[in-house]
């Protein structure tokens, strides 16, 4: 029996916890995510005037807002793109606000059943714990952005602790389905390191492929106008990208490079095209079309063709110990091609036959290699890693405390027999509650537990 007891109490001692996602009720599984109106959108941006909110059914959901037709940022919802679920278990809703810089404009707390919020918390407390994300660069890793997050209010660790990592993890995952941050990092376009050819082709910064005229006459054997076979290159040509410095500064100058990369818009990039032998990867029907037909870049099932608004012609390469050229060309690139992503570079080549032209694809593949990559920022350090690892201390006094109790049930009847220490016992143990658990560790024996642990 008396073993029954302690197990009983040992199980009524230990802290109630908020029910994870999956133990989320049917009806709270299906709650939509709050819409935003018209005065949060200009809270949450803080803009003012002519605001229209679209709602945009992407793979990261949320709304675009426009001021005066244009685009001022983006909201996301902390329960639509987290599933954040506060203390009580049950589902807590943070609308967030990010700009097109990549900073979080603002939050509004709009969803919860967390009695701890309202039961000694002012609405003012919560409003201006929410409202100290504003100003939080989503560019910089969590330890940079550390020390300006708001502090967590005492009474209520666990609830804002879940606000905070709530919010960051919507408006991070949000800027990066907007594209304005990069899950994968990015192209280092900081870091620069002098190379002459041969090292900057050990480096993996540009593909190459070629077709010896041997080949060609193999190829076009029945064109009207054959490739004679001999020595040389019938095309030999490098492809890559120029945005990181060490590729684009060595191989261009810092006036070519700086006018190359200069007139990106946001998402593009800079590839440049270099080549030798008897077949010009440019040709000449561009002059008429307006296009580089001879060439294509291929990412998936998208493939572009550059244009003469995205071209520039560079004469001379810059870097010591560069081959002979007869062309050298930069294509601006789309945002629909993914620089972190390998893509195909095709260069095709055709002549006139009897039977129609005969086409010949000639491609090479490159993939951006990782020295010219930045790290990804570390994802934000998750609530319960962050609450253990600074409550080393807690625990073992609390688990201390636990274990000598649960001691004095099981001896409950030998101390019985001793009223003087029994009464010492007890007496040591209530101060020892007051002051250690109470004052020292700020243990929250109230009424709260029970409140959060019948909503939950």
């Amino acid at each position: 029996m008396r073993f029954l007891i302690a197990l009983c109490f040992l199980i009524f001692t230990l802290p109630v916890t908020a029910h994870p996602a999956g133990g989320l009720s049917a009806a709270d599984r299906e709650l939509a995510a709050t819409p935003p109106d018209t005065i949060q959108a200009e809270r949450l941006l803080g803009i003012s005037g002519d605001v229209k909110i679209r709602r945009n059914e992407a793979a990261v959901p949320g709304w675009d807002v426009f001021l005066h037709g244009q685009l001022a940022g983006f909201i996301g919802s902390t329960w639509e793109i987290a599933k954040s679920v506060g203390y009580s278990g049950r589902p807590l809703e943070v609308l967030v606000g990010i700009d097109r810089s990549g900073k979080i404009s603002g939050a509004i707390l709009v969803r919860h059943n967390e009695p701890v919020l309202t039961l000694g918390i002012s609405d003012k407390d919560i409003e201006t714990y929410v409202s100290g994300f504003a100003g939080h660069d989503l560019k910089k890793t969590y330890e940079e952005n550390q020390d300006d997050l708001p502090a967590v209010i005492s009474r209520a660790t666990v609830s804002t602790g879940v606000i905070r990592d709530g919010i960051l993890r919507t408006a991070r995952t949000l800027a990066t389905g907007r594209g304005i941050i990069e899950a994968g990092g990015g192209i280092d376009r900081i870091s620069f390191k002098p190379l002459d050819w041969s090292g900057l082709m050990k480096s993996g910064a540009l593909t190459e492929v070629s077709v010896s005229m041997d080949e060609a006459s193999g190829i076009f054997a029945s064109a009207k106008v054959p490739v004679h076979p001999g020595k040389g290159d019938f095309l030999h040509f490098w492809a890559g990208l120029v945005d990181p410095p060490t590729v684009g500064q060595n191989l261009l100058g810092q006036q070519e490079f700086t006018r190359a990369i200069g007139n990106l818009g946001p998402g593009e990039t800079s590839l440049i095209v270099i080549s030798s032998g008897l077949y010009s990867h440019r040709g000449t029907e561009w002059k008429r079309s307006g296009k580089f037909e001879r060439v294509a870049i291929d990412q998936g099932a998208t493939r572009h063709v550059p244009t003469v608004e995205g071209y520039q012609m560079v004469k001379h390469l810059r870097i010591e110990g560069a081959p002979d050229t007869k062309e050298i060309s930069i294509f601006r690139l789309p945002s629909t091609i993914d620089p972190l992503q390998p893509f195909k570079v095709t260069v095709t080549a055709s002549r006139d036959g009897d039977e129609g032209p005969v086409v010949q694809e000639i491609s090479a593949n490159y993939a951006l290699p990782r020295d010219f990559r930045l790290s990804p920022p570390a994802p934000d350090e998750p609530l319960w890693k962050s609450v253990w690892a600074k409550s080393h201390v807690r625990i073992a006094v609390v688990a201390s405390a636990l274990a000598l109790l649960g001691m004095v049930f099981f001896l409950q009847e030998w101390i019985t027999h001793r009223p003087r220490l029994w009464r010492s016992l007890r007496t040591v143990f209530l101060l020892f509650t007051l002051f250690v658990l109470g004052w020292g560790l700020n243990g929250q024996l109230s009424v709260v537990q029970v409140v959060a642990f019948l909503h939950s």
